[in-house]
């Protein structure tokens, strides 16, 4: 009797679905937070073509999509080139389609009526007319056995691969009372601001335009210098006022898809033509952030009421606000800080910003009761970090802490008295 013939190899392969696209940034959202694909990786001006890897770690395939300089990707040939997505567990599938829906992707009918049968499935189509079909139901057991159906819910996990860095967020200061983040424009920057002290970083570009978007390329490579700070990245497509365009908008939720995978968080801030706080836009972003944390930045300085805005951000899911008090610096609006801080505390972090140094960071701190401040720290031209002044900000918040401790016990000395 001969023995079975060995294994195929090719059985054992991963699979790369590849396919071009005219816009990476505008077909993103369908696949990320609309199906909920992880970015595992990215890559710009690889022989003349940009790319970027969709799926989950675990999953025995992934997605790329790619453009090149001068060339036309243009549309789908034809309404039944499928990608089909087995969910066997109904409620799952209905969570899916949900999903899709509640993102703004309608399901379409099927060019091939099976996959509009009985109710089993819904066929969406990306913005290059190819077709993705959600489907109630397996094609085969033995294969969900070795390869369970991929969950379709959002996950912002860092997933490791060659060109991203492994990173778990932590927080090396000691006293949670007096946190201190710095608003960093370059590479450098950062790395003197971590080397400095600071708690967390903001990551921006364009210090004269008041902070933008930085590049992915900027952000994967200070994770890599510095893998165990924080740092929240600004999301905003260019300076100016804080009402954007609907194509301005689509860039930033795209953004917000690209850098999840390294960010630990997100800094933004829409408003609407009135002044006042997009509640919708800002409550779709910080979704498709889940569950990194949101930042509602200086914007909400530009509002009408102060206090309005901010429980309009309370609503949006934010975990914080970086302000002014709605002052031109900080040392102006430090009231209007500590009555919000009263009202707001317990629900979202005030972060105090705006020309704070270590001249006045004692003050500011005193006055408004907040547990961060945040600072760009640049004591002279350009837009780089002097070190030295992060240093200086950090010790007088240690002095702050030092003197805390001296009135707690203090306190506890006179309690003890009294108890004799």
């Amino acid at each position: 009797m001969s023995p079975p013939p060995p294994p195929n190899p090719i059985f054992k392969a991963h699979l790369r679905i590849a396919r071009p696209t005219p816009s990476i940034t505008a077909l993103l959202p369908f696949y990320t937070t609309g199906l909920g694909f992880t970015i595992l990786s990215s890559f710009t001006a690889h022989a003349g073509f940009d790319g970027v890897m969709l799926g989950h770690a675990s999953l025995p395939y992934h997605l790329e999509f790619t453009t090149q300089e001068g060339h036309d990707a243009g549309q789908a040939p034809t309404k039944d080139n499928l990608l089909v997505f087995y969910l066997e567990d109904k409620e799952e599938w209905e969570k899916a389609v949900e999903r899709m829906e509640k993102t703004g992707f309608a399901a379409v009918g099927s060019a091939n009526p099976w996959w509009d049968g009985g109710g089993k499935g819904r066929t969406f189509e990306d913005g290059d007319g190819w077709r993705v079909v959600l489907w109630n139901g397996g094609w085969g057991r033995a294969h969900h056995k070795r390869y369970p159906p991929p969950s379709l819910a959002p996950s912002h996990r860092l997933h490791p691969t060659r060109n991203t860095p492994t990173y778990t967020p932590q927080t090396p200061h000691s006293n949670p009372t007096n946190m201190l983040e710095i608003a960093v424009f370059n590479h450098a920057s950062a790395l003197t601001a971590a080397s400095s002290g600071a708690d967390r970083l903001e990551l921006c570009a364009d210090y004269a335009a008041g902070g933008v978007t930085p590049s992915i390329r900027t952000l994967m490579a200070i994770r890599r210098a510095v893998p165990d700070i924080p740092i929240h990245v600004m999301i905003r497509p260019r300076g100016g006022n804080f009402v954007y365009s609907a194509a301005e908008f689509e860039r930033m939720r795209s953004d917000i898809a690209l850098f999840s995978t390294v960010a630990s968080g997100f800094v933004f801030g829409v408003l609407d033509a009135n002044g006042r706080v997009n509640v919708a836009r800002n409550a779709g972003l910080v979704d498709i952030a889940r569950p990194l944390p949101c930042t509602f930045h200086r914007a909400i300085d530009e509002t009408p009421d102060l206090e309005e805005a901010v429980g309009m951000v309370v609503g949006c899911g934010f975990r914080s606000v970086l302000t002014s008090g709605g002052g031109r610096v900080a040392v102006d609006g430090v009231e209007t800080v500590r009555k919000a801080q009263g009202k707001f505390g317990e629900r979202i972090s005030f972060v105090v910003g705006g020309g704070v140094r270590s001249g006045n960071v004692g003050a500011l701190k005193r006055g408004t009761g907040v547990e961060w401040v945040h600072s760009a720290a640049i004591t002279g031209e350009g837009e780089n970090v002097d070190g030295e002044e992060v240093r200086r900000i950090q010790d007088v918040l240690k002095s702050l802490e030092s003197d805390g401790k001296k009135q707690e016990d203090g306190s506890r000395d006179e309690e003890m008295g009294d108890a004799s």
